[in-house]
């Protein structure tokens, strides 16, 4: 329990009756120690006190107001910028599902055709740019279609994790510049 005291011996009745109104108002039992003036005035140098105790219950009205949690901020939508600045995700995203992609279709070609890579890039350069922007655009798609963001990791699910996309990307982007460079070196090609 909480004991408010006043200490003030010139109280008068009413300031009495407000406090004693105050403190059982609070929800919490309270032990109020209020001085009062003697009566016969031989009494004592020094004020008398009475101790008032009044307990209260809480009530809708009396009860403390809860305050509501305060919900984080909502992140902002991203904009193209910030997917493709030099620390976004999205470059090596796409480069990753690039290399993939010419890895997989150019590995089976010049397998089935003996043409290196430069080759055949050479002579189908629309069908390479068509993919790298169908590629781009899908890469970037959640986002143009109204998600906060097109991080890989916003949407895994199964065996299909953005860690393994980002593992296999780095993969395929070694594998493919280890193919063009021991193309370009020893001029024909590798498989």
């Amino acid at each position: 329990p909480v004991h408010i005291t006043s200490i003030s011996p010139s109280s008068s009745p009413n300031t009495i009756s407000k406090m004693v109104a105050v403190a059982s108002m609070i929800a919490a039992p309270k032990t109020v120690a209020l001085p009062v003036r003697a009566r016969a005035t031989r009494a004592a140098a020094a004020p008398v006190r009475r101790v008032v105790s009044c307990q209260a219950t809480e009530t809708k009205e009396t009860a403390a107001p809860t305050e509501a949690p305060v919900a984080p901020p909502a992140p902002k939508p991203e904009t193209f910028g910030d997917m493709m600045n030099f620390g976004g995700y999205l470059p090596e995203v796409n480069n990753g599902r690039l290399a993939m992609l010419g890895f997989i279709a150019g590995v089976p070609a010049e397998i089935s055709t003996s043409q290196p890579i430069f080759q055949q890039v050479a002579e189908h350069p629309l069908a390479v740019a068509a993919h790298i922007v169908i590629f781009s655009v899908a890469s970037a798609m959640p986002r143009l279609q109204g998600e906060k963001t097109a991080k890989p990791e916003s949407s895994e699910f199964g065996v299909w994790k953005a860690s393994s996309e980002m593992l296999n990307g780095r993969a395929a982007m070694i594998g493919m510049a280890s193919l063009l460079v021991i193309e370009a070196t020893t001029g024909k090609a590798f498989f």
